[in-house]
């Protein structure tokens, strides 16, 4: 029988395999695609040229469109009544 001061290095290596296999590849590309992340985007009052935060918004989710195949929506408010209704679309 193993005694315990034996046993732990190899319980440390097995999960590290383990962690390091998750890390780099745990699930096929084919997997993978299939899960695409949806994201939306609803603008504040100042819409989204609004040279601030609504434009950074954007452009990130246009970053994240292009680099991680995200599939997003943007939906500007023009009022602060439009909000619960551009939400409730995406």
């Amino acid at each position: 029988m193993l005694s315990k001061k034996r046993f732990l290095p190899l319980a440390v290596a097995v999960a590290v395999i383990a962690v390091l296999a998750a890390i780099l590849g745990g699930t096929a590309p084919a997997a993978q695609k299939a899960a695409t992340a949806k994201v939306g985007l609803v603008s504040d009052v100042g819409r989204f040229n609004d040279k601030s935060f609504n434009q950074s918004a954007l452009e990130g989710l246009q970053r994240a469109q292009r680099v991680l195949k995200v599939q997003g929506r943007a939906v500007e408010s023009r009022a602060a009544s439009d909000y619960i209704a551009n939400l409730a679309s995406l």
